[in-house]
């Protein structure tokens, strides 16, 4: 037996040497496949926040408070409208907001019978406690990736977040 081939495969001190032949790449995945798998995280990540209490705030009263500090001073029945909730709903979930001193009540400054919502400075520090543990939750998520892949997957994520696809009306 020579030691340079045998059957078109070389042979080593050990014995043959397995050829190494490309192997197929797997299919990459349809669009649609991606998008469930986001749907799937999406659920994943929502269900981390909603089961925790997010620091001083529940995952309910969380939404509310984020809703009227990112959008504003502003109508109940846009928060609630924003929230897809009932106006009952928004008035029980602001009525414990005030009493901890998180929002305060005011009268619209035209429109006499509605009430506009504010954050107080107590609210903004409660919000940004209750944002720190809802990252760290999420955070989890990602922890079993190296740093490349979260690099990668982080210019995906601003690739795909960086064009308005805004269904067509």
């Amino acid at each position: 037996m020579s030691s340079s081939a045998l059957d078109g495969h070389p042979v080593g001190m050990m014995g043959l040497v397995p050829s190494r032949e490309p192997r197929a790449q797997p299919e990459p995945p349809s669009a649609d496949e991606l998008a469930e798998r986001v749907f799937g995280l999406a659920r994943m990540l929502g269900k981390s926040s909603t089961r925790s209490q997010l620091g001083p705030l529940s995952a309910a009263r969380y939404e509310v408070m984020h809703a009227v500090y990112h959008d504003g001073p502003q109508s109940m029945s846009r928060v609630a409208g924003r929230l897809q909730v009932s106006p009952r709903t928004i008035t029980d979930l602001v009525d414990r907001l005030e009493a901890d001193g998180y929002l305060e009540r005011s009268r619209h400054p035209t429109d006499r019978r509605k009430t506009v919502l504010t954050v107080t400075d107590q609210g903004r520090k409660a919000l940004g406690a209750a944002r720190r543990e809802r990252l760290a939750n999420a955070a989890g998520f990602f922890a079993s990736l190296d740093p490349e892949e979260r690099s990668t997957m982080g210019r995906l994520l601003d690739k795909i977040t960086s064009t308005d696809r805004s269904p067509p009306r």
